[in-house]
């Protein structure tokens, strides 16, 4: 970890946090859950790094991003990681959410059809969930991923 970028970038008139592996390899975004931030990311990362440019950011609100004063709703969300993707000039990254994060990346890829997204969130009964795309060559390679974050925290 010492190697990765911690940085800034203004969105919509909010400072978001982020951090990245770096790299010219393929990108992967990771969006947290809620109450959470970028770095609960942090052994996903650690897995994925070799291969992927991992990028973790911290939601509005939550830990070094800006909370506006008028607060923050789910429509900004995407906004937000769309941004963050245009900012950081990523081509067609990979997206991977957990719970609040899911539907920042749902949103996201819905607007954008050229991003794949990944999402996860437990079931009421606490088992991880996992939902794909359809077609197994438009699943991102980390799909693991999922399976990591849900099952820490069980």
């Amino acid at each position: 970890m010492a190697a990765w970028i911690s940085a800034d970038l203004s969105l919509h008139g909010v400072r978001l946090h982020y951090y990245r592996t770096g790299g010219s390899k393929p990108a992967v975004v990771l969006a947290h859950g809620f109450s959470d931030n970028g770095l609960c990311w942090t052994p996903v990362a650690q897995a994925l790094e070799a291969q992927y440019d991992v990028v973790m950011y911290d939601a509005r609100g939550h830990g070094l991003s800006d909370l506006p004063e008028a607060g923050a709703d789910g429509d900004v969300a995407p906004a937000d990681l769309a941004g963050l993707v245009q900012s950081l000039g990523l081509d067609k990254p990979a997206l991977m959410g957990h719970s609040m994060g899911a539907g920042t990346v749902a949103g996201a890829a819905a607007a954008t059809p050229t991003w794949r997204a990944v999402w996860c969130s437990k079931t009421p009964a606490g088992a991880p969930k996992a939902s794909f795309p359809r077609r197994r060559s438009e699943r991102p390679g980390p799909s693991a991923c999922a399976r990591t974050c849900c099952g820490s925290r069980r």
